[in-house]
């Protein structure tokens, strides 16, 4: 809506850069990168437009949406020299080294960016710890280490925000458990059960003890082979979940298995 009130705007009041602008934002905003690209590159080639951080930036994020990412750094860092208190294009800069696969650039400019940010959002620390996943994935002798330095971004997302500890806590537990680091995914899951089991839950936080429930059940079920400490989680995941297809079967064959 916002795109289309801007093209009526520029096709009105064509000598008014204004909507030119809006029209680049909005396209960005909305991932119409192509078009996005259009309205940067005729911002960029009109002189009488005041270059500041932010066309800067959103010419940098239309680069990087048409996989220009080399070009688009370049605006980023130019975005920087304009304004060296906007701190937002460091975190430009880290998404598009990650792009671009290069894990150990990104995590320093988004180190950068969580430093300067005291009001960092719970989405900042997603992808601080998701650039340390990727590092795991890339490098198994060094996959430990990532994950840990990945579960301790979730940990500091807890202590900023105590009204999501437990979504943190629940993140953490499935990055381990994803990377097949069983032993460092159940105090997570722990953490989840206790916090949760001592208050009333609302209908996202029942969402993240079902999934503690089930993944602590996988894990002393199947790969840790003990049914009996993975019996409770069954049993715990059946009460908010009667139909759970994996607690019955798992409670079916291990009751069976036991008799025998």
């Amino acid at each position: 809506e916002t795109l289309n009130l801007c093209k009526k705007g520029m096709q009105k009041y064509p000598k008014d850069t204004a909507f030119l602008i809006l029209a680049m934002r909005a396209s960005v905003d909305t991932q119409n990168f192509t078009e996005a690209l259009q309205y940067a590159n005729s911002i960029m080639a009109n002189n009488d437009i005041k270059k500041n951080s932010s066309i800067y930036s959103y010419y940098g994020l239309a680069l990087a949406g048409n996989k220009q990412f080399d070009q688009a750094l370049e605006q980023y860092n130019k975005a920087l020299e304009v304004n060296k208190e906007d701190f937002k294009p460091y975190q430009y800069i880290s998404e598009a080294y990650k792009q671009k696969g290069d894990e150990d650039k990104a995590l320093e400019y988004s180190q950068q960016y969580m430093d300067k940010n005291p009001d960092a959002a719970p989405t900042d620390f997603m992808k601080l710890a998701e650039i340390y996943v990727n590092k795991a994935k890339k490098n198994t002798e060094t996959k430990v280490q990532n994950i840990e330095k990945a579960i301790s971004v979730y940990d500091k997302l807890a202590e900023k925000y105590p009204s999501l500890k437990a979504f943190a806590k629940l993140q953490g537990g499935n990055t381990a458990f994803q990377s097949e680091l069983d032993d460092m995914a159940i105090p997570a899951y722990e953490e989840v059960i206790k916090e949760l089991e001592a208050k009333q839950c609302d209908a996202d936080e029942v969402g993240y003890l079902k999934q503690a429930y089930q993944y602590m059940g996988f894990i002393y079920n199947y790969d840790k082979q003990d049914f009996e400490k993975a019996k409770p989680y069954w049993e715990k995941l059946l009460q908010l979940d009667p139909e759970n297809k994996y607690a019955k079967d798992a409670i079916e064959k291990g009751t069976k298995a036991t008799a025998e």
